[in-house]
Protein backbone atom coordinates (compact mmCIF):
# COMPACT_ATOMS: atom_id res chain seq x y z
CA UNK A 1 0.00 0.00 0.00
CA UNK A 2 2.84 2.39 0.79
CA UNK A 3 4.41 1.95 -2.63
CA UNK A 4 1.08 2.42 -4.35
CA UNK A 5 0.34 5.57 -2.37
CA UNK A 6 3.75 7.06 -3.14
CA UNK A 7 3.41 6.39 -6.85
CA UNK A 8 -0.08 7.85 -6.89
CA UNK A 9 0.92 10.97 -4.99
CA UNK A 10 3.62 11.66 -7.58
CA UNK A 11 1.10 11.81 -10.42
CA UNK A 12 -1.09 14.96 -10.59
CA UNK A 13 -2.94 13.57 -13.59
CA UNK A 14 -3.92 10.37 -11.77
CA UNK A 15 -5.04 12.33 -8.71
CA UNK A 16 -7.22 14.61 -10.83
CA UNK A 17 -8.63 11.68 -12.79
CA UNK A 18 -9.53 9.81 -9.60
CA UNK A 19 -11.37 12.80 -8.12
CA UNK A 20 -13.16 13.35 -11.42
CA UNK A 21 -14.37 9.75 -11.58
CA UNK A 22 -15.43 9.71 -7.94
CA UNK A 23 -17.41 12.94 -8.40
CA UNK A 24 -19.17 11.60 -11.50
CA UNK A 25 -19.98 8.23 -9.91
CA UNK A 26 -21.36 9.86 -6.77
CA UNK A 27 -23.43 12.30 -8.81
CA UNK A 28 -24.90 9.36 -10.71
CA UNK A 29 -25.70 7.58 -7.46
CA UNK A 30 -27.41 10.70 -6.09
CA UNK A 31 -29.50 10.94 -9.26
CA UNK A 32 -30.56 7.29 -8.98
CA UNK A 33 -31.62 7.82 -5.38
CA UNK A 34 -33.67 10.85 -6.40
CA UNK A 35 -35.40 8.84 -9.13
CA UNK A 36 -36.16 5.98 -6.74
CA UNK A 37 -37.54 8.36 -4.11
CA UNK A 38 -40.23 9.49 -6.55
CA UNK A 39 -41.65 5.96 -6.54
CA UNK A 40 -41.94 5.74 -2.74
CA UNK A 41 -45.17 6.67 -0.99
CA UNK A 42 -43.87 6.56 2.60
CA UNK A 43 -43.02 10.18 3.61
CA UNK A 44 -40.54 8.98 6.22
CA UNK A 45 -38.63 6.91 3.69
CA UNK A 46 -38.58 9.84 1.28
CA UNK A 47 -37.00 12.06 3.94
CA UNK A 48 -34.30 9.46 4.63
CA UNK A 49 -33.52 9.08 0.93
CA UNK A 50 -33.42 12.84 0.45
CA UNK A 51 -30.91 13.18 3.29
CA UNK A 52 -28.78 10.41 1.78
CA UNK A 53 -28.92 12.06 -1.64
CA UNK A 54 -27.88 15.43 -0.22
CA UNK A 55 -24.91 13.88 1.60
CA UNK A 56 -23.77 11.98 -1.49
CA UNK A 57 -24.17 15.12 -3.58
CA UNK A 58 -22.10 17.11 -1.07
CA UNK A 59 -19.27 14.55 -1.16
CA UNK A 60 -19.39 14.59 -4.97
CA UNK A 61 -18.99 18.37 -4.90
CA UNK A 62 -15.95 18.03 -2.63
CA UNK A 63 -14.24 15.73 -5.13
CA UNK A 64 -15.29 17.96 -8.01
CA UNK A 65 -13.58 20.90 -6.33
CA UNK A 66 -10.46 18.81 -5.68
CA UNK A 67 -10.42 17.79 -9.33
CA UNK A 68 -10.16 21.44 -10.37
CA UNK A 69 -7.18 22.18 -8.12
CA UNK A 70 -3.82 22.07 -9.89
CA UNK A 71 -1.54 21.38 -6.90
CA UNK A 72 -1.74 17.91 -5.37
CA UNK A 73 0.21 18.57 -2.14
CA UNK A 74 -1.59 21.65 -0.79
CA UNK A 75 -4.52 23.97 -1.36
CA UNK A 76 -5.92 27.17 0.08
CA UNK A 77 -8.79 26.15 2.33
CA UNK A 78 -10.31 29.65 2.17
CA UNK A 79 -10.83 29.38 -1.58
CA UNK A 80 -11.98 25.77 -1.27
CA UNK A 81 -14.67 26.48 1.34
CA UNK A 82 -15.93 29.57 -0.46
CA UNK A 83 -16.37 27.59 -3.69
CA UNK A 84 -17.92 24.65 -1.85
CA UNK A 85 -20.38 26.92 -0.05
CA UNK A 86 -21.77 28.02 -3.39
CA UNK A 87 -22.54 24.39 -4.13
CA UNK A 88 -24.52 24.11 -0.89
CA UNK A 89 -27.20 26.54 -2.07
CA UNK A 90 -29.41 23.62 -3.15
CA UNK A 91 -29.36 22.26 0.40
CA UNK A 92 -30.40 25.65 1.75
CA UNK A 93 -33.07 26.07 -0.92
CA UNK A 94 -34.63 22.75 0.03
CA UNK A 95 -34.52 23.49 3.74
CA UNK A 96 -36.90 26.42 4.12
CA UNK A 97 -38.37 29.62 2.76
CA UNK A 98 -35.23 31.74 3.03
CA UNK A 99 -31.67 30.99 4.12
CA UNK A 100 -28.67 33.29 3.81
CA UNK A 101 -25.20 31.75 3.80
CA UNK A 102 -22.14 33.84 4.72
CA UNK A 103 -18.44 33.04 4.68
CA UNK A 104 -15.58 34.96 6.26
CA UNK A 105 -12.06 33.58 6.17
CA UNK A 106 -8.30 33.92 6.02
CA UNK A 107 -5.80 31.96 3.96
CA UNK A 108 -5.11 28.51 5.47
CA UNK A 109 -3.22 25.72 3.70
CA UNK A 110 -4.10 22.04 4.02
CA UNK A 111 -3.54 18.83 2.08
CA UNK A 112 -6.19 17.59 -0.38
CA UNK A 113 -7.01 14.68 1.95
CA UNK A 114 -7.65 17.11 4.79
CA UNK A 115 -9.71 19.32 2.49
CA UNK A 116 -11.89 16.31 1.68
CA UNK A 117 -12.65 15.72 5.37
CA UNK A 118 -13.27 19.44 5.93
CA UNK A 119 -15.57 19.66 2.92
CA UNK A 120 -17.70 16.76 4.15
CA UNK A 121 -17.80 18.34 7.62
CA UNK A 122 -18.84 21.78 6.36
CA UNK A 123 -21.51 20.29 4.10
CA UNK A 124 -22.99 18.32 7.01
CA UNK A 125 -22.94 21.28 9.39
CA UNK A 126 -24.51 23.69 6.89
CA UNK A 127 -27.13 21.13 5.91
CA UNK A 128 -28.04 20.52 9.56
CA UNK A 129 -28.30 24.23 10.30
CA UNK A 130 -30.45 24.96 7.26
CA UNK A 131 -32.77 22.07 8.03
CA UNK A 132 -33.05 22.11 11.82
CA UNK A 133 -32.09 25.53 13.19
CA UNK A 134 -35.16 27.43 12.00
CA UNK A 135 -38.87 26.75 11.59
CA UNK A 136 -39.73 25.82 8.00
CA UNK A 137 -41.53 29.11 7.41
CA UNK A 138 -38.87 31.34 9.00
CA UNK A 139 -35.93 33.15 7.41
CA UNK A 140 -32.47 32.52 8.80
CA UNK A 141 -28.72 32.83 8.33
CA UNK A 142 -25.82 30.38 8.51
CA UNK A 143 -22.26 31.65 8.90
CA UNK A 144 -19.01 29.84 8.12
CA UNK A 145 -15.76 31.23 9.55
CA UNK A 146 -12.13 30.25 8.97
CA UNK A 147 -9.19 31.83 10.78
CA UNK A 148 -5.53 31.14 11.44
CA UNK A 149 -4.38 30.84 15.06
CA UNK A 150 -1.30 32.48 16.58
CA UNK A 151 -0.09 29.06 17.74
CA UNK A 152 0.10 27.95 14.12
CA UNK A 153 -3.13 26.03 13.69
CA UNK A 154 -6.50 27.20 12.47
CA UNK A 155 -10.13 27.43 13.55
CA UNK A 156 -13.33 26.59 11.68
CA UNK A 157 -16.75 27.77 12.88
CA UNK A 158 -20.26 27.18 11.58
CA UNK A 159 -23.11 28.93 13.35
CA UNK A 160 -26.74 29.91 13.06
CA UNK A 161 -29.18 32.15 14.93
CA UNK A 162 -31.90 29.58 15.35
CA UNK A 163 -33.37 27.40 18.07
CA UNK A 164 -30.09 26.61 19.82
CA UNK A 165 -28.24 23.43 20.69
CA UNK A 166 -29.94 20.85 22.89
CA UNK A 167 -27.60 18.07 24.09
CA UNK A 168 -28.88 14.54 24.55
CA UNK A 169 -30.29 11.74 22.36
CA UNK A 170 -32.69 14.09 20.59
CA UNK A 171 -30.17 16.91 20.12
CA UNK A 172 -27.54 17.70 17.52
CA UNK A 173 -25.20 15.04 18.86
CA UNK A 174 -27.51 12.16 17.93
CA UNK A 175 -27.85 10.25 14.70
CA UNK A 176 -25.90 9.77 11.51
CA UNK A 177 -25.08 13.45 11.14
CA UNK A 178 -23.27 13.45 14.48
CA UNK A 179 -21.29 10.38 13.50
CA UNK A 180 -20.26 12.01 10.21
CA UNK A 181 -19.14 15.13 12.08
CA UNK A 182 -17.25 13.08 14.67
CA UNK A 183 -15.54 10.97 12.01
CA UNK A 184 -14.44 14.07 10.07
CA UNK A 185 -13.05 15.75 13.19
CA UNK A 186 -11.25 12.55 14.16
CA UNK A 187 -9.80 12.16 10.68
CA UNK A 188 -8.27 15.64 11.04
CA UNK A 189 -6.94 14.98 14.53
CA UNK A 190 -8.78 18.12 15.62
CA UNK A 191 -10.84 19.09 18.66
CA UNK A 192 -14.36 20.51 18.56
CA UNK A 193 -17.12 21.81 20.77
CA UNK A 194 -20.68 23.10 20.50
CA UNK A 195 -21.48 26.53 21.92
CA UNK A 196 -24.62 28.49 22.66
CA UNK A 197 -24.39 31.40 20.19
CA UNK A 198 -27.22 33.26 21.97
CA UNK A 199 -29.20 32.97 19.82
CA UNK A 200 -28.46 29.82 17.93
CA UNK A 201 -25.71 27.22 17.89
CA UNK A 202 -22.02 27.53 17.11
CA UNK A 203 -19.75 24.65 16.11
CA UNK A 204 -16.06 25.36 16.79
CA UNK A 205 -13.17 23.18 15.61
CA UNK A 206 -9.48 23.79 16.33
CA UNK A 207 -6.86 22.03 14.25
CA UNK A 208 -3.08 22.16 14.64
CA UNK A 209 -0.64 22.88 11.79
CA UNK A 210 -1.25 20.28 9.09
CA UNK A 211 1.47 20.93 6.51
CA UNK A 212 5.17 20.54 7.30
CA UNK A 213 6.07 22.89 4.44
CA UNK A 214 4.01 25.84 3.24
CA UNK A 215 3.96 27.18 -0.29
CA UNK A 216 6.78 29.74 -0.75
CA UNK A 217 5.97 33.02 0.95
CA UNK A 218 2.61 31.80 2.30
CA UNK A 219 1.68 30.84 5.86
CA UNK A 220 -1.52 29.93 7.63
CA UNK A 221 -3.39 33.07 8.55
CA UNK A 222 -1.52 35.22 6.02
CA UNK A 223 -4.08 37.83 4.89
CA UNK A 224 -3.16 38.05 1.20
CA UNK A 225 -6.47 39.65 0.39
CA UNK A 226 -8.59 37.28 2.43
CA UNK A 227 -8.85 39.03 5.77
CA UNK A 228 -12.17 40.77 5.90
CA UNK A 229 -13.79 38.57 3.27
CA UNK A 230 -17.44 38.62 4.24
CA UNK A 231 -19.55 37.63 1.31
CA UNK A 232 -23.20 36.76 1.20
CA UNK A 233 -22.90 33.66 -0.94
CA UNK A 234 -26.55 33.20 -1.66
CA UNK A 235 -30.10 34.03 -0.73
CA UNK A 236 -32.44 31.09 -1.10
CA UNK A 237 -36.06 32.18 -1.23
CA UNK A 238 -39.07 30.16 -2.21
CA UNK A 239 -39.93 30.86 -5.81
Amino acid sequence: MTGTTTAFAASPHEAAEMNHRIANNLALLASLIEIDSREIADPGAVVVLEAARNRIHAIANVHRRLYKIEAIDHLDLCDFIEDLARDLRSVCENAGRERRLYFEGTSVFVTPDEASAIGILVAELVGNACKHAYPASAAGVVRIGLSGLEAGGWCLTVEDEGRGYSPGPSGSNAGLGSRIIGASVGRLGATCRWEDAMPGTRFVMHCGPTLEARPPGRTNGDPLGYVGIHRELMTAAAR
